[in-house]
C-alpha cells in the first residue's frame, strides 16, 4: 500500500494525509519493521503519513482521568486536537471508530 501512495507526487495531493493504524501490541513489537517501513515509504517519495497507536481503552481511560493524558492527540476529520479538550460527544465519535485495545 504504501509504495502504492508514494508514487502520487505531492502536489497532487492537496494536502490529504495517509492515515495508518496499529494496535499498541502489533506496534511495539515490530518497532523495527515499521521504522524501515517509514524510511523506504519517504525514500520513495512518500509525502506524509500518520499513524495511529492508541486504542480504544487509552481513551476510555482518557475520559476518566483526563488530567493522566494532556498530551494525547488525536486526528479529528482533517486537523489534530487534545482528546481531553474536545467535546464529550466528539470524543465518544472518535472512540467508536477504534476496533481495537
Amino acid at each position: 500500500m504504501l509504495n502504492s501512495l508514494a508514487k502520487f507526487e505531492a502536489k497532487y495531493q492537496g494536502g490529504s494525509v495517509q492515515n495508518i493504524k496499529f494496535s499498541s501490541a502489533f506496534f511495539n513489537q515490530n518497532r523495527e519493521r515499521i521504522k524501515q517501513l517509514l524510511k523506504v515509504y519517504f525514500k520513495r517519495g512518500g509525502c506524509h503519513i500518520m499513524i495511529t497507536v492508541v486504542g480504544r481503552g487509552v481513551l476510555e481511560d482518557a475520559v476518566k482521568h483526563p488530567e493522566k493524558y494532556p498530551d494525547l492527540i488525536v486526528r479529528v476529520s482533517g486537523f489534530s486536537a487534545v482528546f481531553v479538550n474536545l467535546e464529550a460527544d466528539i470524543q465518544q465519535e472518535l472512540m467508536s471508530r477504534v476496533l481495537y485495545d
